[in-house]
């Protein structure tokens, strides 16, 4: 992509940017609720939010550290357990179709078992976060195993070639796309989850944004409240760049194919 197109890329985005927040300002006025508060409003929000050290920042920090150690933790056993699973065409043929049940089931809703089955605490905070983790990456790579050309997997297992050979020069660049498309399409479903999850049960020791958003809703500090999703936008989108940018650099001639999820 050469300069020009990158600036006309960046042009267009910021473009995009300000014709959204034009719109909306121009709903709020025509709308004259509460609940719509103008772009200035939202902006004082915005920095009272980014501010309030006491408070907030705790709170956004509690989700963002189980939204990641859900993702880590759940998203690298997916992948391994995946990675077998999909090797095997039998038994993959045996599990898929209750992988593909199971990975549809809405996640926010087994917020209310997790709390019956674990009691209000951290578990049942990271419980749904780590059921759509586990069950996205784990169907997207065992299905991805279905696509791959096991001839040279095959080939360095009969040459007796050690295990570490086999898995960096033939598992990972065989599997490599459809782990990273399984790891970015669970990203930003997991931090909805988190976020949801919380809003739902309310966070353990009301340690959590989601907590903090719902305290906004009762309190009818609208301006805060948008303020606050904003920044989770922000965070969710900050996100997919930084996954985007570490996959460039392990993979850099990887391209991602995009593939639906279904909405939990």
């Amino acid at each position: 992509m050469s300069h020009a197109q990158v600036k006309s890329r960046v042009f267009l985005q910021w473009a995009g940017l300000l014709l959204c927040v034009a719109a909306y300002e121009i709903v709020s006025i025509l709308i004259d609720k509460p609940a719509f508060p103008d772009v200035t409003r939202i902006l004082r929000g915005l920095i009272s939010f980014i501010g309030d050290r006491k408070f907030v920042w705790p709170s956004f920090g509690y989700t963002v550290a189980r939204w990641f150690i859900a993702w880590i933790l759940c998203g690298m056993t997916a992948v391994v357990l995946g990675a077998i699973l999909g090797y095997f065409a039998d038994a993959y043929r045996l599990a898929s179709g209750v992988l593909d049940f199971l990975r549809s089931l809405p996640a926010t809703l087994l917020a209310t078992f997790s709390t019956a089955a674990f009691g209000i605490g951290e578990i049942s905070m990271l419980f749904p976060t780590a059921y759509v983790v586990f069950f996205t990456v784990i169907f997207y790579v065992a299905k991805h195993g279905q696509f791959v050309d096991k001839t040279r997997i095959q080939h360095l297992r009969r040459l007796h070639a050690p295990f570490r050979f086999i898995l960096t020069h033939a598992i990972l660049p065989d599997y490599a796309s459809g782990i990273m498309t399984a790891l970015q399409q669970s990203l930003s479903l997991s931090f909805l989850i988190q976020v949801s999850s919380e809003l739902i049960l309310g966070s353990a020791g009301n340690r959590g944004i989601g907590n903090v958003l719902y305290d906004f809703k009762d309190y009818s500090h609208f301006d805060a409240l948008l303020a606050s999703i904003l920044i989770l936008g922000i965070v969710g989108y900050a996100a997919n760049i930084a996954f985007r940018v570490l996959q460039e650099r392990l993979f850099p001639w990887l391209e991602l194919p995009l593939q639906p999820i279904r909405s939990q």
